[in-house]
């Protein structure tokens, strides 16, 4: 297997996405490839790294995994980089009923690589050209997804407006609710607050009947699998972050009476 040398960059703490003014930072001769992600549902400037990698041979892979349907200034995510990821885990905001996703490319070559790739390296019938994997979305989950992706604008609203009542109606002074820019459409994914005292207000929704969610307790950088190569690194934002935040219950279906309760929970903590 061919190692690859990786290098983070920081978030910005207030989207939790990429802080793009720190990239250039990282960007060396040997940069092959920058994976913006989308995190949260939380729209990433895209646009201003391909200003940063214009006339360098590294390619933009969005990774859209919590971000379908997304918009950046009018423009779906997923089409802005050279490739876009997408996950259809059943979690999803277009979620099918098991595992499933899907990437786009502006590269047909590369399209071509990436479904001899699914499909065992194969381009025809008991033709093997690489290595590939299997990979296929089965007809029963494309079946399923056919079906939501015709009422995604739909879902995708529901959540707009369930965290706008959330943030209209969220006024503790020890949370931080999420950032909404109308250039960058969030879609929501996750609702995902800030506070000093996360595991107490935990526990204090737990106890009151409501669930919640921490996203995500360590850092990539921080993770074991990186612990050799990255053991000095430090992306203080992300620590922060991870200290801090608490994903809230959103999905379509919340009711307005269910997001007042939350809030209110919120309030009185």
């Amino acid at each position: 297997m061919q190692i690859v040398n990786l290098f983070f960059v920081d978030i910005d703490p207030v989207t939790f996405n990429m802080d793009v003014t720190k990239l250039e930072e990282v960007i060396t001769d040997k940069t092959k490839a920058i994976i913006p992600v989308h995190l949260f549902g939380q729209v990433l400037d895209v646009a201003y790294i391909k200003e940063i990698v214009q006339g360098k041979d590294i390619a933009i892979i969005e990774d859209c995994a919590q971000a379908f349907g997304g918009k950046l200034n009018g423009k779906q995510v997923g089409t802005i980089g050279d490739f876009g990821c997408f996950s259809f885990f059943p979690s999803k905001n277009l979620g099918a009923y098991g595992d499933g996703g899907l990437i786009l490319s502006n590269n047909s070559a590369k399209s071509k690589t990436i479904t001899m790739l699914r499909n065992h390296g194969s381009s025809r019938r008991y033709h093997h050209d690489i290595i590939g994997f299997n990979s296929r979305l089965d007809e029963i989950q494309a079946a399923v997804l056919r079906i939501k992706l015709k009422h995604i604008d739909g879902f995708n609203d529901a959540r707009k407006k369930i965290a706008m009542q959330y943030n209209d109606e969220i006024n503790n002074p020890r949370v931080t609710a999420p950032s909404i820019n109308k250039n960058f459409d969030h879609v929501f994914h996750q609702y995902t607050i800030l506070t000093n005292n996360r595991d107490d207000l935990q526990t204090y929704l737990r106890e009151n009947g409501v669930s919640s969610a921490i996203y995500y307790p360590i850092p990539i950088h921080k993770q074991n699998v990186y612990k050799s190569s990255h053991a000095n690194v430090a992306l203080k934002n992300a620590e922060d972050v991870a200290q801090k935040c608490l994903s809230l219950p959103i999905y379509p279906e919340l009711k307005s009476d269910d997001v007042s309760y939350i809030a209110n929970l919120v309030n009185k903590f």
